[in-house]
C-alpha cells in the first residue's frame, strides 16, 4: 500500500503489480501491470494525464484518460475512458467521453456519454439511467434502460441487437420532447429490430 496523503503528486511512473495507491494526484503517464493491476483509491487523475492498466476504486476523480481499466467504485465522472473498460460492480459511470473503438461493459451509465463518430465505442451489459444522453456509440448485448422516457439517443447511435422482441425506445430530443416514434437519421441505424 502506498499512502500519498494530502496533495502529493506522482508523475510519469510505473506502478508495481497489485500495489494499492491511496490519495494524491497523478500526472503524466502512469502505467500499471496488466497481469496484476494497481488499485487507485481517493486520487485525482489530472487533465492531460494518461493512466493504463489499473483498477479504479473509490473516490477517483478523472480529468484525464483512463485506459484498459476495471472500475469497482460507486461513481466515476468525467474525463475519457479508452480501451477495455469493465465495471465489475453496480457503480455509475457518468459524463464521460469514450475513446476510439472503446469497449465498455457492466454497471450503470448516466449523464452525457460521447463517443467518436469515426470510431464509436461499444457499450454492453449496462443499465442506462434516466436523462442519459448517448452520442456516437454502439449499443450491444444486454443494454437495459432504453424503455425509460428520458434517454436521449443522439447522432450515430447504433443499436445492434435488442435482447428481447419488446424492447421499446423512447426518443427525447434536445428540447425535451419525448416520442415513441423514432426517426433513424443519416449514419444512425437499427439492426435486428421490428
Amino acid at each position: 500500500i502506498i499512502l500519498n496523503h494530502g496533495q502529493g503528486t506522482l508523475q510519469d511512473v510505473s506502478l508495481a503489480a497489485n500495489v494499492i495507491l491511496k490519495g494524491g494526484k497523478l500526472t503524466g503517464n502512469i502505467g500499471g501491470d496488466p497481469k496484476g493491476p494497481a488499485i487507485l483509491e481517493d486520487v485525482t487523475v489530472t487533465k492531460g494525464c494518461y493512466v493504463e492498466n489499473v483498477v479504479v476504486g473509490i473516490k477517483v476523480k478523472n480529468q484525464g484518460t483512463l485506459t484498459n481499466i476495471e472500475f469497482r467504485g460507486d461513481s466515476l465522472k468525467g474525463g475519457t475512458l479508452a480501451g477495455n473498460i469493465t465495471n465489475t460492480g453496480e457503480g455509475l459511470i457518468d459524463d464521460v467521453k469514450l475513446g476510439d473503438d472503446a469497449h465498455l461493459s457492466g454497471g450503470k451509465l448516466g449523464g452525457k456519454i460521447n463517443g467518436n463518430p469515426k470510431a464509436p465505442a461499444t457499450i454492453e451489459n449496462v443499465k442506462i439511467q434516466a436523462f442519459t444522453s448517448l452520442n456516437n456509440v454502439i449499443l450491444g448485448q444486454q443494454v437495459k434502460g432504453l424503455d425509460l422516457e428520458h434517454v436521449m439517443v443522439g447522432p450515430q447511435v447504433i443499436i445492434q441487437k435488442p435482447d428481447h422482441t419488446d424492447t421499446r425506445i423512447n426518443y427525447t430530443d434536445a428540447e425535451g420532447q419525448t416520442s415513441t416514434d423514432l426517426t433513424v437519421g443519416e449514419k444512425t441505424h437499427l439492426s435486428n429490430a421490428v
